[in-house]
């Protein structure tokens, strides 16, 4: 149905590039019935570098998480800003902000929410608040996704761009945004603390006025906080390893996947719990890695059937 053409292509600085103005239409390449099949496994392998790379990381993160390494760490970290009240707010959302445009932290946030509503609380606060300060904190840093693996990584490498170029307009985008954030929460908070009939959750707060939750939370450990550090040391370390030498995803793939490993028999998991906690981390992330090799899959079915210019 869609009539076939495509453009001249030259390569420019490692970068396949289009040229202007030569497009023209070639005979008709039309995919069969069962190729639209076969264009999935073929995505696939085309996308291993990438599906591959999302495993492992995935699995790397499930040890650390299996540690209790993550879910303790904010917590403490959360616990700890709720004793300076002024810097609660704003701590707290650049805690979660770093997490969003480095490690991906997105709809994980939802673990933390109770955590920050019974912070909030205890300072006068809504529900909302403590709701927002750690939502919004995380996904103003996934809009930023400077150092975000899975989306500006995995885009930058399809795009066959520079991994992580950019990250200085997004940077100045993360920081307007979290700036934007913060004041947003802090208004909000300050109209609460002084009438809390103003609450948009009011009607929430009357009914569990009355209930003193306490926060209820594992202790951070000296491994756990080891854990965390070789996640942080990675990070910086693929970051500095990517402008300096070029590394891919095969070499940042090494880097987490040694990491989550010490990470793991420092936190006590032994040999056997490590791996089964780095498999639980690799199906949490099954369906992302997925979409990258259907979605490949598609860009298959477009070139052979050379209808994607």
């Amino acid at each position: 149905l869609i009539p076939a053409g495509e453009y001249a292509r030259e390569k420019k600085d490692g970068q396949t590039l289009v040229i202007s103005g030569s497009y023209e239409q070639v005979q008709q390449q039309g995919v069969s019935f069962f190729d639209i099949f076969r264009a999935i496994p073929e995505g696939l392998i085309s996308g291993g570098e990438i599906v591959f790379y999302i495993f492992l990381v995935g699995g790397a993160f499930g040890i650390v998480h299996k540690t209790g390494a993550f879910e303790n760490g904010v917590n403490k970290a959360m616990q700890t800003l709720g004793s300076y009240k002024v810097l609660m707010i704003p701590l707290t959302m650049t805690i979660f902000s770093i997490l969003g445009f480095s490690i991906g932290l997105a709809e994980e946030t939802i673990i933390f929410v109770p955590i920050g509503i019974i912070i909030a609380r205890t300072l006068d606060y809504d529900a909302l608040t403590g709701a927002a300060m750690v939502i919004l904190g995380a996904a103003s840093g996934f809009i930023g996704g400077m150092l975000n693996p899975f989306t500006v990584g995995v885009a930058q490498t399809v795009a066959e761009l520079p991994m992580f170029s950019g990250w200085g307009l997004r940077t100045i985008i993360y920081i307007f945004i979290l700036i934007a954030a913060i004041t947003s929460v802090m208004l909000y908070a300050r109209t609460v603390k002084r009438d809390m009939s103003k609450s948009l959750v009011y009607e929430l707060e009357q009914v569990e006025s009355h209930e003193n939750s306490v926060i209820e939370a594992a202790r951070f450990t000296k491994r756990q906080a080891i854990g965390l550090g070789l996640i942080v040391m990675v990070i910086v370390l693929n970051v500095y390893g990517i402008f300096t030498y070029g590394w891919s995803f095969n070499e940042m793939s090494a880097n987490f996947i040694l990491a989550g490993l010490l990470a793991g028999f420092i936190g006590g998991l032994g040999l056997n719990g490590t791996f089964d906690a780095m498999i639980d981390g690799m199906k949490d992330i099954l369906f992302g890695a997925m979409i990258v090799g259907f979605a490949k899959g598609i860009i298959v079915i477009l070139e052979n059937g050379q209808v994607i210019d």
